[in-house]
Protein backbone atom coordinates (compact mmCIF):
# COMPACT_ATOMS: atom_id res chain seq x y z
CA UNK A 1 0.00 0.00 0.00
CA UNK A 2 1.00 3.73 -0.70
CA UNK A 3 1.36 6.13 1.68
CA UNK A 4 0.01 8.79 -1.54
CA UNK A 5 -1.37 8.03 -4.89
CA UNK A 6 -1.37 11.20 -6.75
CA UNK A 7 -3.93 10.86 -9.79
CA UNK A 8 -2.90 13.48 -12.83
CA UNK A 9 0.68 14.49 -13.79
CA UNK A 10 0.76 17.87 -14.34
CA UNK A 11 2.39 20.98 -12.72
CA UNK A 12 0.23 20.23 -10.06
CA UNK A 13 0.20 16.68 -9.55
CA UNK A 14 3.84 16.70 -10.12
CA UNK A 15 4.76 19.18 -6.97
CA UNK A 16 2.51 16.83 -4.51
CA UNK A 17 4.45 13.60 -5.70
CA UNK A 18 7.83 15.26 -5.74
CA UNK A 19 6.87 17.06 -2.21
CA UNK A 20 5.74 13.72 -0.92
CA UNK A 21 8.83 11.93 -2.02
CA UNK A 22 10.80 14.45 -0.32
CA UNK A 23 9.60 13.57 3.31
CA UNK A 24 10.37 10.25 2.89
CA UNK A 25 6.75 8.82 1.51
CA UNK A 26 5.83 5.88 -0.87
CA UNK A 27 4.22 7.75 -3.36
CA UNK A 28 2.83 6.75 -6.89
CA UNK A 29 1.40 8.99 -9.82
CA UNK A 30 -1.26 7.99 -12.36
CA UNK A 31 -1.14 9.86 -15.02
CA UNK A 32 -3.22 8.83 -18.82
CA UNK A 33 -1.24 10.53 -20.89
CA UNK A 34 2.20 11.82 -20.70
CA UNK A 35 3.46 13.37 -17.37
CA UNK A 36 3.87 17.46 -17.61
CA UNK A 37 0.08 17.86 -17.99
CA UNK A 38 -1.15 20.88 -20.30
CA UNK A 39 1.59 23.54 -19.28
CA UNK A 40 3.91 21.53 -20.60
CA UNK A 41 2.43 20.05 -24.25
CA UNK A 42 -0.74 22.36 -25.02
CA UNK A 43 -0.15 25.55 -22.76
CA UNK A 44 2.70 27.30 -21.54
CA UNK A 45 5.77 25.96 -22.75
CA UNK A 46 4.42 25.72 -25.93
CA UNK A 47 2.50 28.98 -26.39
CA UNK A 48 5.78 31.21 -25.17
CA UNK A 49 8.14 29.64 -27.38
CA UNK A 50 5.64 30.26 -30.24
CA UNK A 51 5.35 34.16 -28.56
CA UNK A 52 9.12 34.36 -28.49
CA UNK A 53 9.51 33.60 -32.37
CA UNK A 54 6.47 35.82 -33.21
CA UNK A 55 8.34 38.62 -31.04
CA UNK A 56 11.54 38.17 -33.23
CA UNK A 57 9.45 38.64 -36.50
CA UNK A 58 8.07 41.16 -35.77
CA UNK A 59 10.92 43.18 -34.08
CA UNK A 60 12.63 42.08 -37.63
CA UNK A 61 9.65 44.02 -39.35
CA UNK A 62 9.95 46.81 -37.09
CA UNK A 63 13.70 47.11 -37.22
CA UNK A 64 13.75 50.75 -39.61
CA UNK A 65 12.84 52.67 -35.98
CA UNK A 66 15.85 51.11 -34.44
CA UNK A 67 17.97 52.64 -37.62
CA UNK A 68 18.47 48.64 -38.91
CA UNK A 69 16.93 46.99 -41.76
CA UNK A 70 16.82 43.25 -41.16
CA UNK A 71 15.56 40.40 -43.65
CA UNK A 72 12.46 39.19 -43.08
CA UNK A 73 11.85 34.91 -43.72
CA UNK A 74 9.55 32.46 -42.33
CA UNK A 75 10.95 29.28 -41.42
CA UNK A 76 7.39 27.13 -40.92
CA UNK A 77 8.79 23.76 -40.07
CA UNK A 78 11.72 25.72 -37.74
CA UNK A 79 9.20 27.62 -35.54
CA UNK A 80 7.29 24.09 -34.98
CA UNK A 81 10.34 22.40 -34.82
CA UNK A 82 11.89 24.90 -31.61
CA UNK A 83 8.69 24.23 -29.99
CA UNK A 84 8.78 20.54 -30.04
CA UNK A 85 12.50 20.69 -28.90
CA UNK A 86 11.51 23.10 -25.86
CA UNK A 87 8.63 20.57 -25.06
CA UNK A 88 11.16 18.12 -25.14
CA UNK A 89 13.45 19.64 -22.87
CA UNK A 90 11.02 20.78 -20.65
CA UNK A 91 9.77 16.96 -19.85
CA UNK A 92 13.13 15.50 -19.84
CA UNK A 93 13.60 16.95 -16.33
CA UNK A 94 9.73 15.63 -15.26
CA UNK A 95 9.63 12.10 -17.26
CA UNK A 96 8.67 8.98 -16.09
CA UNK A 97 12.19 7.82 -16.04
CA UNK A 98 13.36 10.38 -13.94
CA UNK A 99 10.89 10.31 -11.54
CA UNK A 100 11.27 6.52 -11.08
CA UNK A 101 15.03 7.28 -10.60
CA UNK A 102 14.12 9.17 -7.11
CA UNK A 103 11.89 6.78 -6.10
CA UNK A 104 8.64 7.86 -7.24
CA UNK A 105 6.57 5.04 -8.65
CA UNK A 106 4.93 5.93 -12.35
CA UNK A 107 1.62 4.05 -13.75
CA UNK A 108 0.47 5.05 -17.38
CA UNK A 109 -2.90 4.80 -17.46
CA UNK A 110 -6.61 6.00 -16.88
CA UNK A 111 -7.14 5.54 -13.14
CA UNK A 112 -11.14 5.08 -11.32
CA UNK A 113 -11.67 4.70 -7.82
CA UNK A 114 -13.20 1.46 -6.19
CA UNK A 115 -14.00 2.61 -3.27
CA UNK A 116 -12.15 5.51 -1.40
CA UNK A 117 -8.94 3.53 -0.98
CA UNK A 118 -8.24 1.90 -3.99
CA UNK A 119 -8.22 3.12 -7.56
CA UNK A 120 -7.93 0.35 -10.91
CA UNK A 121 -5.75 1.48 -13.70
CA UNK A 122 -5.67 -0.70 -16.56
CA UNK A 123 -5.96 -4.46 -14.74
CA UNK A 124 -4.16 -3.23 -12.02
CA UNK A 125 -5.34 -2.18 -8.22
CA UNK A 126 -3.43 0.36 -6.45
CA UNK A 127 -4.21 0.55 -2.28
CA UNK A 128 -3.25 3.81 -1.11
CA UNK A 129 -3.41 5.47 2.06
CA UNK A 130 -4.24 9.29 0.82
CA UNK A 131 -5.14 10.50 -2.74
CA UNK A 132 -4.51 13.75 -4.58
CA UNK A 133 -6.54 14.33 -7.43
CA UNK A 134 -4.62 17.19 -9.42
CA UNK A 135 -6.84 15.40 -13.08
CA UNK A 136 -6.64 19.17 -15.01
CA UNK A 137 -8.95 20.26 -17.43
CA UNK A 138 -9.85 19.77 -20.93
CA UNK A 139 -10.87 22.48 -23.41
CA UNK A 140 -14.43 23.32 -24.04
CA UNK A 141 -15.65 23.60 -27.07
CA UNK A 142 -19.62 25.76 -27.92
CA UNK A 143 -22.32 23.88 -29.25
CA UNK A 144 -22.40 25.91 -32.74
CA UNK A 145 -24.78 24.46 -35.44
CA UNK A 146 -22.36 22.64 -37.94
CA UNK A 147 -19.32 22.43 -35.69
CA UNK A 148 -19.44 18.26 -35.72
CA UNK A 149 -18.51 19.12 -39.32
CA UNK A 150 -15.50 21.42 -38.62
CA UNK A 151 -11.50 20.26 -38.31
CA UNK A 152 -11.19 22.79 -35.41
CA UNK A 153 -8.44 23.32 -33.53
CA UNK A 154 -7.85 23.73 -29.91
CA UNK A 155 -5.09 24.77 -27.80
CA UNK A 156 -4.24 20.55 -27.60
CA UNK A 157 -3.69 20.94 -30.96
CA UNK A 158 -2.69 24.27 -32.65
CA UNK A 159 0.91 23.08 -31.24
CA UNK A 160 0.95 20.47 -33.55
CA UNK A 161 1.09 22.32 -36.82
CA UNK A 162 3.42 21.98 -39.54
CA UNK A 163 2.56 25.13 -41.43
CA UNK A 164 1.42 28.43 -40.01
CA UNK A 165 -1.72 28.87 -41.73
CA UNK A 166 -2.64 31.48 -43.87
CA UNK A 167 -5.40 32.77 -42.18
CA UNK A 168 -7.12 31.75 -38.53
CA UNK A 169 -10.80 32.75 -36.87
CA UNK A 170 -9.82 32.38 -33.09
CA UNK A 171 -12.97 32.25 -30.64
CA UNK A 172 -12.24 33.86 -27.78
CA UNK A 173 -10.63 36.75 -25.80
CA UNK A 174 -9.26 35.53 -22.97
CA UNK A 175 -5.32 34.88 -22.06
CA UNK A 176 -5.03 32.04 -24.80
CA UNK A 177 -6.74 34.01 -27.51
CA UNK A 178 -5.20 37.40 -27.45
CA UNK A 179 -1.95 35.95 -26.91
CA UNK A 180 -2.63 33.66 -30.21
CA UNK A 181 -4.13 36.50 -31.85
CA UNK A 182 -1.06 38.17 -31.51
CA UNK A 183 1.36 35.74 -31.69
CA UNK A 184 -0.09 34.07 -35.23
CA UNK A 185 -0.63 37.81 -36.73
CA UNK A 186 3.06 38.66 -36.18
CA UNK A 187 3.63 35.54 -38.17
CA UNK A 188 2.06 36.52 -41.31
CA UNK A 189 -1.35 35.42 -40.57
CA UNK A 190 -4.65 37.08 -40.96
CA UNK A 191 -6.07 36.57 -37.28
CA UNK A 192 -9.84 37.36 -37.11
CA UNK A 193 -10.28 37.52 -33.21
CA UNK A 194 -14.12 36.69 -32.11
CA UNK A 195 -15.64 37.42 -29.15
CA UNK A 196 -18.80 38.43 -27.25
CA UNK A 197 -17.66 41.56 -25.69
CA UNK A 198 -16.59 45.26 -26.56
CA UNK A 199 -12.97 44.52 -25.75
CA UNK A 200 -10.54 41.17 -24.94
CA UNK A 201 -9.62 39.98 -21.76
CA UNK A 202 -12.28 40.57 -19.19
CA UNK A 203 -10.87 40.08 -15.97
CA UNK A 204 -8.49 43.23 -16.38
CA UNK A 205 -8.50 46.95 -15.55
CA UNK A 206 -10.72 48.60 -17.69
CA UNK A 207 -7.69 50.86 -19.59
CA UNK A 208 -5.60 47.46 -19.82
CA UNK A 209 -7.98 46.02 -22.19
CA UNK A 210 -8.74 48.95 -23.92
CA UNK A 211 -5.28 49.73 -24.60
CA UNK A 212 -4.45 46.18 -25.98
CA UNK A 213 -7.23 46.02 -28.08
CA UNK A 214 -6.55 48.92 -29.45
CA UNK A 215 -3.04 47.48 -29.98
CA UNK A 216 -3.79 44.03 -31.65
CA UNK A 217 -5.74 46.14 -34.11
CA UNK A 218 -3.08 48.63 -34.84
CA UNK A 219 -0.78 45.55 -35.54
CA UNK A 220 -3.32 44.17 -37.94
CA UNK A 221 -5.38 41.42 -35.97
CA UNK A 222 -9.15 41.87 -37.27
CA UNK A 223 -11.36 41.97 -33.98
CA UNK A 224 -14.07 41.17 -34.33
CA UNK A 225 -16.47 42.44 -30.81
CA UNK A 226 -19.75 42.23 -29.77
CA UNK A 227 -20.01 39.07 -31.89
CA UNK A 228 -21.70 35.60 -31.49
CA UNK A 229 -21.27 32.85 -33.56
CA UNK A 230 -23.86 30.65 -34.37
CA UNK A 231 -23.14 28.72 -37.56
CA UNK A 232 -20.36 26.91 -39.25
CA UNK A 233 -19.50 25.93 -42.70
CA UNK A 234 -17.36 23.38 -43.95
CA UNK A 235 -16.63 24.58 -47.61
CA UNK A 236 -13.72 22.46 -48.59
CA UNK A 237 -10.46 24.03 -47.84
CA UNK A 238 -12.67 26.90 -45.97
CA UNK A 239 -14.57 27.66 -42.76
CA UNK A 240 -17.15 30.33 -42.65
CA UNK A 241 -18.58 31.29 -39.69
CA UNK A 242 -21.90 33.44 -39.55
CA UNK A 243 -22.82 35.30 -36.77
CA UNK A 244 -26.53 36.06 -35.38
CA UNK A 245 -26.07 39.62 -36.65
CA UNK A 246 -25.97 38.20 -40.39
CA UNK A 247 -22.34 39.14 -40.79
CA UNK A 248 -20.02 36.60 -41.71
CA UNK A 249 -15.91 35.88 -41.72
CA UNK A 250 -13.89 33.03 -43.60
CA UNK A 251 -10.99 31.80 -42.85
CA UNK A 252 -8.43 28.62 -43.32
CA UNK A 253 -8.39 27.38 -39.81
CA UNK A 254 -10.42 27.99 -36.69
CA UNK A 255 -9.37 28.14 -33.04
CA UNK A 256 -11.27 27.49 -29.90
CA UNK A 257 -10.20 29.16 -26.77
CA UNK A 258 -13.11 29.34 -24.72
CA UNK A 259 -12.82 28.57 -21.42
CA UNK A 260 -11.78 24.97 -19.82
CA UNK A 261 -14.00 21.75 -18.63
CA UNK A 262 -12.93 19.40 -15.35
CA UNK A 263 -11.64 16.13 -17.03
CA UNK A 264 -13.65 13.73 -14.50
CA UNK A 265 -14.09 11.46 -17.60
CA UNK A 266 -13.95 7.96 -15.71
CA UNK A 267 -12.52 8.51 -12.51
CA UNK A 268 -15.77 7.68 -10.20
CA UNK A 269 -15.12 9.89 -7.62
CA UNK A 270 -18.87 9.27 -6.17
CA UNK A 271 -17.22 5.26 -5.68
CA UNK A 272 -14.87 7.52 -3.23
CA UNK A 273 -17.90 9.77 -1.42
CA UNK A 274 -15.90 12.62 -3.40
CA UNK A 275 -18.13 15.30 -4.16
CA UNK A 276 -17.59 17.48 -7.42
CA UNK A 277 -20.00 19.88 -10.06
CA UNK A 278 -19.24 21.39 -13.15
CA UNK A 279 -16.93 24.30 -11.26
CA UNK A 280 -14.49 21.24 -9.59
CA UNK A 281 -14.23 19.41 -6.96
CA UNK A 282 -15.75 20.36 -3.39
CA UNK A 283 -12.83 21.21 -1.62
CA UNK A 284 -12.23 23.19 2.21
CA UNK A 285 -9.44 25.59 2.58
CA UNK A 286 -6.92 23.22 3.33
CA UNK A 287 -7.94 21.41 0.17
CA UNK A 288 -9.88 18.14 1.51
CA UNK A 289 -12.52 16.94 -0.72
CA UNK A 290 -15.53 15.45 1.23
CA UNK A 291 -13.52 12.34 1.91
CA UNK A 292 -10.67 13.95 4.16
CA UNK A 293 -8.37 10.83 2.99
CA UNK A 294 -8.34 12.66 -0.78
CA UNK A 295 -7.12 16.24 -1.34
CA UNK A 296 -7.10 17.84 -4.73
CA UNK A 297 -5.51 20.85 -5.87
CA UNK A 298 -4.94 22.11 -9.42
CA UNK A 299 -7.22 23.40 -12.28
CA UNK A 300 -9.93 20.79 -11.05
CA UNK A 301 -9.98 22.65 -7.43
CA UNK A 302 -9.83 26.62 -9.16
CA UNK A 303 -10.52 29.30 -8.38
CA UNK A 304 -7.28 30.53 -10.56
CA UNK A 305 -6.46 28.18 -13.48
CA UNK A 306 -2.54 29.41 -13.77
CA UNK A 307 0.54 26.93 -13.55
CA UNK A 308 1.42 28.54 -10.36
CA UNK A 309 -1.22 28.53 -8.15
CA UNK A 310 -0.94 24.71 -9.47
CA UNK A 311 2.24 24.27 -8.10
CA UNK A 312 1.35 26.16 -4.82
CA UNK A 313 -2.30 24.07 -4.38
CA UNK A 314 0.04 20.99 -5.22
CA UNK A 315 2.42 22.28 -2.27
CA UNK A 316 0.16 22.63 0.18
CA UNK A 317 -2.18 19.40 -0.55
CA UNK A 318 0.96 17.20 -0.20
CA UNK A 319 2.01 18.91 3.19
CA UNK A 320 -1.71 18.79 4.86
CA UNK A 321 -1.79 15.35 3.70
CA UNK A 322 0.65 13.81 4.90
CA UNK A 323 1.03 15.87 8.06
CA UNK A 324 -2.69 16.81 8.90
CA UNK A 325 -2.03 17.43 12.26
CA UNK A 326 1.66 18.89 12.56
CA UNK A 327 2.31 20.90 9.28
CA UNK A 328 -1.07 21.29 7.95
CA UNK A 329 -1.62 25.16 5.93
CA UNK A 330 -4.87 26.74 5.24
CA UNK A 331 -5.12 27.93 1.51
CA UNK A 332 -4.41 31.68 1.35
CA UNK A 333 -5.86 33.31 -2.31
CA UNK A 334 -5.65 36.71 -1.21
CA UNK A 335 -2.41 37.90 -3.31
CA UNK A 336 -2.33 35.87 -6.34
CA UNK A 337 -0.68 37.53 -9.72
CA UNK A 338 -1.18 36.22 -13.06
CA UNK A 339 0.64 37.96 -16.45
CA UNK A 340 -0.88 37.55 -19.72
CA UNK A 341 2.10 37.43 -22.26
CA UNK A 342 1.22 39.41 -24.91
CA UNK A 343 3.41 42.19 -26.20
CA UNK A 344 3.20 44.53 -23.99
CA UNK A 345 2.92 42.39 -21.35
CA UNK A 346 0.21 42.40 -18.53
CA UNK A 347 0.41 42.02 -14.96
CA UNK A 348 -2.33 41.99 -12.61
CA UNK A 349 -2.64 41.55 -8.48
CA UNK A 350 -5.46 42.14 -6.13
CA UNK A 351 -8.47 44.42 -7.19
CA UNK A 352 -8.99 46.17 -9.95
CA UNK A 353 -10.90 49.87 -9.47
CA UNK A 354 -14.55 48.67 -10.55
CA UNK A 355 -13.88 45.93 -7.36
CA UNK A 356 -12.14 48.38 -5.42
CA UNK A 357 -15.36 50.92 -6.03
CA UNK A 358 -17.94 48.21 -5.55
CA UNK A 359 -16.85 47.63 -1.97
CA UNK A 360 -17.02 51.05 -0.82
CA UNK A 361 -13.06 50.91 0.09
CA UNK A 362 -11.76 54.86 0.36
CA UNK A 363 -9.12 54.60 -2.35
CA UNK A 364 -6.73 56.33 -4.74
CA UNK A 365 -5.72 55.50 -7.91
CA UNK A 366 -2.12 56.63 -9.33
CA UNK A 367 -1.05 56.15 -12.98
CA UNK A 368 2.46 56.12 -14.21
CA UNK A 369 3.53 56.13 -18.22
CA UNK A 370 6.33 53.49 -19.52
CA UNK A 371 6.82 56.68 -22.48
CA UNK A 372 7.56 59.14 -19.19
CA UNK A 373 10.56 56.70 -18.22
CA UNK A 374 14.11 57.34 -19.49
CA UNK A 375 14.07 53.52 -20.27
CA UNK A 376 10.89 53.46 -22.26
CA UNK A 377 12.55 56.61 -24.08
CA UNK A 378 15.29 54.87 -24.95
CA UNK A 379 13.63 51.85 -26.22
CA UNK A 380 10.76 53.47 -28.00
CA UNK A 381 7.88 52.76 -25.74
CA UNK A 382 5.01 54.61 -26.70
CA UNK A 383 2.70 53.14 -24.75
CA UNK A 384 1.85 51.16 -21.58
CA UNK A 385 1.32 52.29 -18.06
CA UNK A 386 1.75 51.29 -14.29
CA UNK A 387 -1.72 51.56 -12.44
CA UNK A 388 -1.65 51.50 -8.23
CA UNK A 389 -4.77 51.59 -6.14
CA UNK A 390 -3.96 52.75 -2.83
CA UNK A 391 -6.24 52.93 0.39
CA UNK A 392 -6.01 55.71 2.51
CA UNK A 393 -2.53 54.88 4.09
CA UNK A 394 -1.22 53.78 1.12
CA UNK A 395 -1.25 50.03 0.93
CA UNK A 396 -1.53 48.43 -2.05
CA UNK A 397 -5.02 47.01 -2.59
CA UNK A 398 -4.86 46.69 -6.79
CA UNK A 399 -1.89 46.82 -9.48
CA UNK A 400 -2.28 46.60 -12.91
CA UNK A 401 0.46 46.63 -15.43
CA UNK A 402 0.45 47.28 -18.97
CA UNK A 403 4.28 47.76 -20.87
CA UNK A 404 7.85 46.38 -20.81
CA UNK A 405 8.66 43.78 -18.47
CA UNK A 406 5.63 44.00 -16.58
CA UNK A 407 5.13 40.21 -15.55
CA UNK A 408 8.75 40.91 -13.63
CA UNK A 409 7.77 44.02 -11.60
CA UNK A 410 4.57 43.10 -10.81
CA UNK A 411 6.38 40.47 -8.10
CA UNK A 412 7.89 43.84 -6.13
CA UNK A 413 4.11 45.03 -5.20
CA UNK A 414 3.42 41.01 -4.40
CA UNK A 415 5.78 40.91 -2.05
CA UNK A 416 4.97 44.29 -0.09
CA UNK A 417 1.37 42.79 -0.55
CA UNK A 418 2.23 40.40 1.04
CA UNK A 419 4.44 41.63 4.29
CA UNK A 420 1.44 44.51 3.98
CA UNK A 421 4.27 47.14 3.29
CA UNK A 422 3.05 50.74 2.30
CA UNK A 423 3.83 51.82 -1.42
CA UNK A 424 5.73 55.23 -0.13
CA UNK A 425 8.49 52.69 0.78
CA UNK A 426 9.44 52.20 -2.49
CA UNK A 427 10.40 55.97 -3.01
CA UNK A 428 13.42 55.74 -0.41
CA UNK A 429 14.81 51.99 -2.74
CA UNK A 430 18.08 52.19 -5.03
CA UNK A 431 16.80 51.10 -8.16
CA UNK A 432 19.64 50.44 -10.86
CA UNK A 433 19.38 53.14 -13.57
CA UNK A 434 17.59 52.77 -16.87
CA UNK A 435 15.36 49.72 -15.17
CA UNK A 436 11.72 49.59 -16.39
CA UNK A 437 10.98 48.81 -12.37
CA UNK A 438 12.48 52.25 -11.66
CA UNK A 439 8.64 53.18 -12.54
CA UNK A 440 7.97 51.78 -9.31
CA UNK A 441 9.76 54.33 -7.27
CA UNK A 442 9.28 57.03 -9.68
CA UNK A 443 5.02 56.84 -8.63
CA UNK A 444 6.50 56.22 -5.03
CA UNK A 445 8.06 59.89 -5.04
CA UNK A 446 4.50 60.96 -6.39
CA UNK A 447 2.53 59.30 -3.90
CA UNK A 448 4.88 60.58 -1.16
CA UNK A 449 5.12 63.95 -2.45
CA UNK A 450 1.41 64.26 -2.70
CA UNK A 451 0.68 63.04 1.05
CA UNK A 452 3.10 65.59 2.03
CA UNK A 453 1.98 68.57 -0.03
CA UNK A 454 -1.56 67.70 1.36
CA UNK A 455 -0.68 67.68 5.05
CA UNK A 456 -2.64 70.38 6.91
CA UNK A 457 0.79 71.54 8.82
CA UNK A 458 2.37 71.78 5.30
CA UNK A 459 -0.18 73.69 3.89
CA UNK A 460 -0.14 76.08 6.61
CA UNK A 461 3.82 76.79 5.71
CA UNK A 462 2.96 77.01 3.07
CA UNK A 463 0.74 80.20 3.03
CA UNK A 464 3.30 81.74 5.39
Amino acid sequence: MYDLVVIGGGGAGLTAALTANGFGKKVAIVEKRKLGGECTWSGCIPSKTLIKSAKIMWDCKSSEKYGLTVEERLLDEKVFEKISSVRESVYAHESPDKLRAIGIDVILGEGSFINENSIKVEDQVIESKKFILSIGTAPMVPAIEGIEDIDYLTNESIFELENIPDSLIIVGSGAIGVELAQAFNRLGTKVMLVHRREYLLKTEDIDVRKLITDKLCMEGVEVYSNKVPFKLINEGKKIIMKFTDEDQIVGDKILFATGRRIAYDGLKLENAGVKYSGKGIEVDNKLRSTNHNIYACGDCVGPYKFSHMAEYQGRIAAMNSIFPRILSKKIDYDVVPWVIFTDPEIAHVGKTVEEVEKSGISHKIFIEEFSELDRGVTDGVTSGFLKVILDRNNYILGAHIIGPRAGEIIHILVMMMNEGIKFTKLKDQIFAYPSYSDILRKMAKRVYLKEILNNPIVKILKKD
